[in-house]
């Protein structure tokens, strides 16, 4: 079932290492990310997946909310490194970033 990405960003356990919206806390920020901002959505799956090694990034493949997800969770992040969403999911661009 996929819902709303905010939900599952801070229930799966993203935000309490990687800060509100992502903007970084314990481990760093995600609107920083080279992950998100090169757009490499399989990188950020097998991140998610399976963990980043040598890190705090432990493997989410049991959170059946967060897999179902990846695909939202994934477009929330970047539309947070765009600038176009804010941290709780509210669209500050209606008609996407101003150019």
């Amino acid at each position: 079932v996929q819902t709303c990405a905010l939900p599952i960003y801070n229930g799966g356990g993203c935000g309490g290492c990687h800060g509100r919206g992502g903007s970084g806390g314990a481990a760093g920020s995600l609107m920083e990310s080279q992950v998100i901002k090169n757009d490499d959505r399989e990188q950020f799956n097998d991140y998610v997946t399976n963990g980043y090694p040598g890190t705090l990034m432990k493997p989410h493949s049991n959170d059946e909310r967060v897999m179902a997800n990846l695909g939202n969770l994934y477009n929330y992040l970047r539309a947070r490194a765009d600038g176009v969403l804010g941290p709780e999911n509210l669209i500050k661009y209606p008609l996407g970033k101003p150019k």
